[in-house]
């Protein structure tokens, strides 16, 4: 790849892991938040990304909790597209 072509990638790879909020069908924004996490001790725990309506986990196959923001919000905005969500702006 030309610098250029990695330039230009790395711009993609930021503008689509970005912080950004969506307005569903209902609404209700909705938006990547820190989890409650995982692990059955303390010494298995670990946070979570989900994508949630406040303090409510949007429960879809498509959006299973993961380990880091990036990865979250690129799921969830493929997710909201899909669906026919507006991004949220101030």
């Amino acid at each position: 790849m030309t610098p250029e072509q990695i330039a230009a990638l790395r711009r993609e790879i930021e503008e689509e892991t970005r912080s950004r909020i969506w307005r569903d069908s209902n609404g209700n924004l909705v938006g990547v938040v820190r989890g409650i996490g995982t692990g059955e001790t303390a010494e298995d725990y670990r946070p979570v990304w989900i994508a949630a309506r406040g303090r409510h986990r949007v429960k879809s196959k498509d959006l299973p909790a993961q380990d880091s923001r990036e990865r979250m919000q690129v799921l969830l905005n493929a997710f909201a597209r899909r669906k026919g969500w507006k991004e949220h702006t101030v």
